[in-house]
């Protein structure tokens, strides 16, 4: 591992501080994007899709900066290559930066649990969309059990 110099730390803060805002961003998009699944709000729930696909795009980008910044300092591409960096912090930084990578996290598993509800709920609502086009009854209360 070689040591970082200043402007990569302050990189690595920067990137770390943007991909917190995003995943914050993303988790209400998709706390949106349920409520108008269950309203049934089609152009909303484009508009929402659009909006997360610009955040998911902007994620990616920053975690291909930081991958590329790792491998520069010879650390591997993961938590524990991240965490690596922490120590080369001051000491009034560290903890910050361990509670917002910590948060980052935690955002990350919250965001693809939300995914993966929506998923669900993007599928009944297909399907719902499809029997009322096919003129078949529906119970509106099924979406309420996801």
């Amino acid at each position: 591992m070689k040591n970082p110099n200043t402007k990569q730390l302050a990189h690595i803060l920067k990137n770390l501080q943007v991909t917190h805002a995003l995943y914050q961003k993303l988790q209400k998009l998709l706390l949106s994007q349920q409520k108008f699944f269950v309203e049934f709000k089609s152009q909303e729930l484009q508009e929402n899709a659009k909006t997360q696909i610009k955040v998911l795009n902007d994620l990616s980008k920053l975690r291909e900066n930081r991958a590329k910044l790792l491998t520069s300092l010879k650390l591997e591409n993961s938590n524990d290559g991240i965490k690596c960096l922490f120590k080369f912090y001051p000491q009034s930084l560290q903890e910050k930066i361990e509670t917002l990578w910590s948060a980052i996290c935690q955002l990350n598993k919250i965001s693809k649990k939300l995914n993966l509800q929506n998923g669900k709920l993007s599928a009944h609502y297909h399907e719902i969309l499809s029997d009322i086009l096919n003129n078949q009854n529906y119970d509106p209360m099924s979406l309420m059990k996801y």
